[in-house]
């Protein structure tokens, strides 16, 4: 068998190796961002590529999700860095069958304590939605914006479209 390695590697910067059942270096493969890479998860994809996730730390961002796809020999097919006004931490990930991709994580700096976020990227990664919100002191007749958030995250994935962030909160 053969074995695929993902991890971090000395610049910091995502790292993805293929190994052989003896532990011989088939391919390795490293994602600089420029910054401080932090690998948190990965996956197969259904082409039979990767999808990695984690976060991005610079001084001019702090901490936003960064995600890379790749192909079967470990070969970058595309980026995304999802930059927002608070920390954001890509923390797990997963392709839907609808072949989108959806990243879990949590965010923080504008909250009082860590939000839980989920985002769904439509198979041609555009992410330009807006964020709905939802809390314990919210209602799921509200608008789920930040003043009105919903009171349910399955209200705030119901109203959410490819592109849109739905963060949970508590308050």
């Amino acid at each position: 068998g053969e074995y695929i390695l993902g991890g971090v590697n000395s610049d910091p910067n995502f790292m993805l190796m293929k190994a052989d059942a003896y532990g011989n270096e088939l391919w390795n493969n490293s994602f600089d961002n420029g910054s401080i890479e932090y690998l948190n998860s990965m996956q197969i994809t259904a082409d039979g590529g990767y999808i990695l996730f984690g976060e991005s730390y610079s001084e001019e961002t702090s901490y936003d999700i960064f995600m890379v796809k790749t192909n079967s020999n470990g070969e970058e097919i595309w980026r995304k860095i999802i930059t927002e006004e608070n920390y954001q931490y890509g923390r797990s990930g997963i392709q839907a069958i609808d072949g989108a991709y959806i990243v879990t994580g949590e965010a923080t700096g504008n909250y009082d304590d860590y939000d839980i976020i989920v985002i769904k990227l439509g198979s041609v990664l555009t992410y330009s939605g807006p964020t709905w919100h939802v809390s314990t002191s919210g209602s799921d007749d509200n608008d789920g914006s930040e003043d009105n958030p919903f009171a349910t995250s399955q209200q705030g994935i119901e109203a959410s479209s490819d592109g849109d962030t739905v963060l949970v909160q508590p308050r």
